[in-house]
């Protein structure tokens, strides 16, 4: 019997430190999920370094639209404004590719794939048109005076924006295609994020965590194990104080 209780305590105590970490991070993620929806975890994307762990590869680099001093940027099927200095903000849904922007006074036009993002001169998206409102299939756009050019397959046309009419635009007229540029380098590190897929967010790494996913076959034999010496030290200190208790009737008492 005391033997018995001499071997327990020993597993008892060795086992308990064998398991610290991962209890820990059990615990801690436990506690985190249980709280998801309060904290906003699942819309809350990960950090952008993570993405490579899930086999996502976010653009290094990407191309957007010149606005003043902001730049309008598409990512993860969305545009977005981003300032030099502040807060990103977004826009719309922005179907991809990004094809460009068009400036007519202080109204721009922005096209993704075949929609058109009408923003007003605060960068409010004021209207959006797509092939339901008579847009037609367009791969590149562009300017001639105060119409707006389409071009699909070499073919070029004039739409209306008020009328939503298309007609051709006559032979050897000049136009200007719009051009998308290189988003400098400082603002790179705040788009990228942006690109994480949506199903990637911070509860996702959370349970990826908490079942040792996130580390592969490896982190989940090793959370497994944790689960299992958890149960082996629930039964370990329950026949110790057992025994113990059956040595003495009124418990365990201190030595005076």
């Amino acid at each position: 019997m005391r033997r018995l209780l001499l071997v327990l305590r020993r597993w008892h105590r060795w086992l308990g430190v064998l398991v610290t970490l991962p209890v820990i991070v059990l615990c801690i993620t436990g506690l985190l999920l249980n709280h998801s929806d309060g904290l906003g975890l699942g819309k809350t994307p990960m950090p952008a370094w993570l993405a490579g762990s899930y086999g996502v590869n976010l653009p290094q680099s990407f191309k957007g639209v010149p606005y003043g001093d902001d730049w309008l940027v598409a990512s993860g099927e969305r545009l977005y404004r981003v300032p030099a200095q502040g807060d990103t903000s977004l826009l719309a849904d922005c179907p991809a590719p990004l094809r460009g922007g068009v400036r007519f006074g202080v109204s721009t036009v922005v096209a993704c794939n075949n929609d058109l993002l009408l923003l007003d001169e605060d960068g409010r998206v004021r209207e959006q048109l797509g092939p339901a409102w008579g847009v037609p299939p367009f791969e590149r756009l562009g300017r001639h005076g105060d119409a707006l050019v389409l071009e699909a397959s070499g073919e070029l046309s004039q739409f209306s924006l008020t009328t939503l009419a298309t007609s051709p635009l006559p032979d050897g007229v000049d136009w200007e295609p719009a051009q998308l540029a290189s988003v400098p380098d400082p603002l790179v590190a705040r788009v990228r994020p942006l690109s994480m897929p949506a199903s990637l967010h911070w509860e996702r790494l959370l349970q990826d965590l908490h079942s040792g996913r996130l580390f592969g076959a490896v982190g989940e034999r090793i959370m497994d194990l944790a689960a299992l010496v958890l149960v082996l030290l629930a039964v370990s200190g329950i026949t110790m104080w057992w025994r113990l208790a059956r040595r003495s009737p009124s418990g365990a008492r201190r030595t005076r």
